[in-house]
């Protein structure tokens, strides 16, 4: 096995776990073999290999890499904007249950809590308990079980 430069051994990988980098200062052919896990291309010189890996391009907000810039866009069309607001986060669904206020009369969510304050105007309330309704049967119903 190889050292790196300060000493160490690096491991089967290179990687030099007192420095916290891979090592590419020695020839390590004789034991490297990597295959890109994006395309599938054999490497067997850990140098070429971590410079190939930073030819894929790179998703900012999840740090995964593609193996196109066209597959990186429709990754973050697909994953990262919101269908709500159109905005992207790291984390859609994150974003979606604290940013967009649900009904959970209609099954809807909406932009903004405005939007969906003046949505719950339209379903009817109890005048007696405050509770919202669907419609006017289910409060009517309600009323009479009082």
């Amino acid at each position: 096995m190889a050292n790196c430069r300060c000493g160490n051994r690096l491991d089967s990988k290179g990687y030099c776990h007192e420095c916290q980098q891979y090592d590419t200062s020695h020839k390590i052919n004789d034991f490297f073999e990597r295959r890109c896990g994006i395309c599938k291309k054999l490497f067997k010189n850990l140098s070429f290999y971590m410079d190939h890996l930073e030819s894929h391009p790179l998703c900012e907000l999840c740090k995964e890499r593609f193996i196109s810039e066209k597959a990186l866009n429709e990754h973050f069309e697909s994953y990262h904007k919101c269908s709500i607001c159109s905005e992207y986060f790291p984390f859609v669904s994150e974003h979606v249950v604290w940013s967009h206020p649900y009904c959970e009369f209609c099954k809807e969510r909406f932009l903004t809590r405005d939007i969906f304050k003046e949505h719950m105007n339209a379903h009817p309330k109890c005048g007696h308990c405050g509770e919202n309704f669907r419609d006017k049967v289910k409060l009517v119903i309600h009323i009479e079980e009082m």
